[in-house]
């Protein structure tokens, strides 16, 4: 009932979108659970999960996991595929190698997410923060809007509409390229 009110206070307050961090914890084996049916700590995390995707799918709220388990992946909507990633160059190099190994999980997820986007006073640098969402394929925006620099950034940058068509049309990650492909 709990949770039902905060879902029911979040869609009041226009929420779309839920990130639930740290949730591969409640994967963890435990002496005893609330439901003596439940004997795993998988099972555990399963029956909470459930919840909280069947609250998302009824207030329509895109449900997003992070630090979450891969498997099993049929409650969020999304999974982010590595830790935070901010606005410097090896970030964007964090992110593409996460990637590399976990392109594939966009066959598990509606997407993969990348982390937040979050552009740089260098130009080559949120060219290579877009270029990771873009290779992910699909990104939220992580710039603080009310700086009115950021603001500029993020629409030269988040607002080139063939980057953005081309994301509406491609939904899914880029798959790397082995060297015995060449």
């Amino acid at each position: 009932k709990h949770l039902e009110n905060e879902f029911a206070r979040w869609v009041s307050r226009g929420c779309k979108y839920l990130k639930f961090d740290f949730i591969n914890a409640a994967a963890c084996e435990g002496d005893s659970w609330y439901d003596k049916n439940i004997t795993t700590g998988t099972m555990a995390y399963n029956y909470g999960m459930k919840i909280l995707h069947d609250l998302c799918e009824k207030h329509n709220i895109y449900l997003l996991e992070s630090m979450a388990p891969i498997f099993p992946y049929r409650w969020g909507h999304g999974r982010r595929i590595c830790c935070d990633v901010w606005s410097n160059i090896s970030e964007s190099e964090y992110a593409m190698n996460a990637l590399t190994w976990g392109w594939w999980t966009d066959r598990l997820y509606t997407v993969n997410d990348a982390d937040h986007l979050v552009t740089s006073s260098s130009a080559g640098v949120t060219k290579a923060r877009m270029t990771t969402g873009v290779c992910a394929g699909a990104f939220i925006l992580g710039d603080d809007l009310t700086d009115s620099s950021a603001q500029k950034r993020t629409k030269t940058y988040a607002g080139n509409a063939d980057i953005n068509n081309y994301i509406r049309n491609n939904l899914g990650s880029f798959m790397p390229l082995r060297v015995t492909d060449l």
